[in-house]
């Protein structure tokens, strides 16, 4: 037996109906049938005043009032009174590291329909960044969660009645708004098929929150030629700690200051680890006055994860 086929129609196709059948000449509106409605359809309310309509545009009235109705009313035509509940759980883990969560004070999730743009759900990821030895460490098989259930996460339910391209997007972390990046991930989302198993819909966030900082930002040329003292703060996106041979290992990193004046550029100078954790400094010279652009980077050759911040200088001739 063939399964009987039907057209699912939003409230915009019946608006769009609406609008064509009004547009209609009257005798193809009203079907062309001539007849006019008889004591049974002025009972059933289909004359106006003292005018009878067609029955032809007895139908075309229903719609329309039908129509009407509905769009009054907020109600769905067939297709979106079948909405499933679908739901999603977002984290976001910073590259090589751990969750994105209070401790930056999260990062923002939006979902959209990728091919509309229209917003379904947005909101912060709240919990703790997780736990370090079992996310950094453990070895674990193919569908093992690393987060446990107070891990940073954004839930959202989405009333979805047909599948739909799905983009989340990530930004953060928000506590350190001039680091912070944004990222992105599509993928296709069936109604009533949730999103939540395992760490549910994990999206990496990749940078290092690099600030850096000097003594002072205008020197003398000869307090230049004696050294300039350039510190920087390198911090996954999670907030976690560097320093020497823990997970994140401050002498696996390459953080170094670039240095320009114009166009000519001076020289990579390297920051080491200052004994304090995710703290580095280096003290370099430069001979010549002017304005100079320093930019500090800090860059994981593991992951490719980097980082940078930008400082300017000005060398007076005296």
């Amino acid at each position: 037996m063939r399964a009987k086929a039907y057209v699912r129609w939003s409230r915009f196709d019946w608006l769009q109906r609406v609008i064509r059948l009004v547009r209609l000449p009257a005798e193809k509106r009203c079907g062309g049938t001539g007849r006019y409605a008889g004591d049974s359809e002025r009972r059933a309310g289909f004359v106006i005043g003292s005018d009878a309509i067609p029955t032809g545009c007895a139908d075309a009235a229903v719609t329309v009032l039908l129509a009407a109705c509905l769009m009054v009313s907020g109600l769905t035509m067939p297709g979106s009174v079948n909405a499933e509940s679908t739901d999603i759980t977002v984290r976001v883990l910073a590259r090589s590291a751990m969750f994105v969560g209070d401790i930056v004070d999260g990062a923002q999730v939006t979902i959209t329909d990728a091919v509309s743009g229209e917003v379904l759900a947005q909101g912060i990821t709240k919990g703790q960044a997780g736990d370090a030895k079992r996310i950094m460490a453990v070895a674990r098989t193919r569908g093992e969660p690393i987060a446990e259930e107070t891990d940073a996460w954004f839930s959202a339910t989405l009333e979805l009645d047909e599948p739909r391209y799905v983009q989340v997007t990530a930004f953060g972390p928000l506590q350190r708004r001039e680091s912070a990046t944004k990222t992105s991930m599509t993928q296709w989302v069936v109604p009533g098929r949730h999103l939540t198993g395992g760490d549910g819909w994990v999206i990496e966030l990749a940078g290092f929150f690099v600030q850096g900082d000097m003594p002072a930002s205008s020197v003398s040329r000869a307090e230049a030629a004696a050294g300039v003292t350039v510190e920087a703060e390198v911090v996954p996106m999670c907030g976690c700690p560097v320093r020497p041979g823990f997970y994140w290992d401050a002498e696996s990193y390459e953080v170094a200051a670039l240095v320009k004046r114009g166009d000519i550029r001076i020289g990579r100078y390297p920051l080491h680890y200052a004994d304090t954790a995710s703290d580095f400094a280096g003290t370099f010279p430069i001979e010549l006055p002017g304005l100079y652009e320093i930019t500090v980077y800090a860059y994981d050759p593991l992951s490719g994860n980097t980082g940078v911040d930008r400082l300017s200088l000005t060398v007076t001739d005296q």
